[in-house]
């Protein structure tokens, strides 16, 4: 299995999205009602990924499995935006690659504490790379729904 970290190109937009569909489709279906998961997967849309992407105030990356892209993670902010991983990759440690490159990143911008909303069921990967629960949260979906997440913090 070859793999291969890199940065984001506005090319990726539409594979990010659909990875980050089903991982949320696949991988949090046990923690969360069919309507919450429907909203929350819609969320990204490509156009505005590729504009994310162009404008590099975001910093997106991108994880290759024998040139097939297999996962992504977002840092901005000082938060870890995103990270979703394609359910066929899930458990083979490309989570945790792309959580090193976003620390990486903000370590590189200086960031000493860096945050994270997780959801349910990413909370005990969040747990296992350093981060503890800092609070309660109810992250915010179309429809006037919300989902429960743990903000999360991890120094670095």
């Amino acid at each position: 299995m070859s793999t291969v970290l890199r940065a984001a190109e506005p090319e990726d937009a539409n594979v990010i999205c659909e990875i980050f569909r089903l991982s949320i489709l696949d991988l949090c279906a046990d923690y969360y009602t069919v309507d919450q998961l429907l909203a929350w997967a819609k969320s990204f849309e490509p156009n505005a990924i590729r504009y994310a992407i162009g404008n590099g105030q975001a910093k997106f990356f991108i994880v290759e499995v024998d040139k097939r892209v297999a996962g992504f993670s977002v840092f901005y902010d000082g938060m870890v935006r995103a990270l979703y991983v394609h359910p066929l990759f899930a458990g083979k440690g490309l989570g945790a690659a792309l959580l090193n490159a976003a620390e990486a990143e903000a370590r590189k911008q200086g960031v000493k504490k860096l945050l994270v909303a997780a959801s349910n069921n990413s909370q005990p990967f969040y747990k296992k790379q350093g981060f503890k629960v800092i609070a309660d949260a109810e992250y915010p979906l179309a429809g006037n729904l919300t989902m429960h997440c743990y903000t999360m913090e991890k120094e670095i």
